[in-house]
């Protein structure tokens, strides 16, 4: 396995994660990043479930930070499951680290919701909405009472643009994106209004809009393959959006990294955000 960052891309990123070190509150810099969520961000408990490292390792490494994993793979946003859910997630760090040590140069990462979709669809699992909004919602609040003022919190993944629905109709497809959509927009809508409440910065990252542009626009990405899982072999993993049918190769994680790197730019520094979004809506393609 290689890694494929090179040339402007490495430049773009260390450029950006400057910034975010050296600019944002007043020179301080973060000094710890805790990972919480599932499959996507399980580094270490579970996962990786990838061909290589995920994308809190990467942004990591961006940041020079030390990754303090607490994703387990298969988590749901609630206590359910036969891992440990988000909620949970989140019991454990607090019985962990004390409320004293939380400080505001600690960045905090959630990506949790997918497996309650999955559930949905093959497990005969509850409706996402409200319940999987509500988990999220509720531990990400118990993250900010004890401290946390610095966040990114991922959307929740659509399936339908992963290899999982590849047998699904067009219509089927889009009824997926339509639930994941609506699912999204009430999450955003209700971090919004808490991130106000206790007066912090939280970062919200439209990760369907990257998947979606790098599926519309693969070569912009460095990409020759977004359908065909990489693991089943015939294809390049390092120019392959998807290792399995749902998780996305090193390579991906990589790319979604970078686009939450800049996200994180444009919230938390704006006016500095630099393009690695490439030829997303609104954004240069450099």
């Amino acid at each position: 396995m290689k890694t494929r960052m090179t040339g402007w891309r490495a430049l773009l990123a260390l450029v950006c994660a400057c910034i975010l070190l050296g600019t944002y509150a007043q020179g301080s810099r973060f000094d710890r990043i805790y990972s919480f969520g599932d499959s996507l961000a399980d580094a270490s408990n579970l996962g990786p479930f990838s061909n290589g490292p995920v994308w809190p390792q990467y942004l990591a490494g961006y940041l020079d930070l030390d990754l303090n994993d607490y994703a387990y793979g298969g988590a749901l946003t609630g206590y359910e499951g036969s891992v440990l859910g988000f909620l949970g997630e989140v019991d454990l760090f607090l019985s962990e680290v004390a409320e004293a040590d939380i400080t505001n140069r600690d960045l905090f990462t959630v990506v949790i919701g997918g497996n309650d979709f999955l559930d949905f669809y093959i497990g005969g699992g509850a409706y996402p909405i409200p319940g999987g909004i509500e988990n999220t919602v509720a531990g990400v609040q118990r993250l900010l009472e004890a401290g946390a003022r610095y966040m990114v919190v991922w959307t929740a993944p659509d399936l339908a643009v992963t290899p999982a629905t590849a047998f699904l109709s067009p219509e089927e497809k889009a009824a997926v994106s339509m639930l994941s959509d609506a699912y999204n927009e009430l999450l955003a809508a209700a971090l919004e209004d808490m991130a106000t409440s206790y007066n912090c910065k939280l970062v919200i990252v439209d990760v369907n809009l990257a998947f979606r542009d790098m599926l519309a626009n693969p070569s912009d990405y460095g990409l020759t393959n977004v359908e065909i899982p990489a693991y089943l072999g015939g294809v390049d993993p390092d120019s392959s959006l998807f290792w399995d049918e749902i998780h996305p190769t090193t390579y991906g994680h990589q790319l979604l990294a970078e686009f939450t790197l800049d996200t994180m730019l444009d919230e938390l520094v704006p006016g500095q955000a630099i393009g690695l979004r490439m030829n997303v809506p609104g954004w240069v393609n450099y």
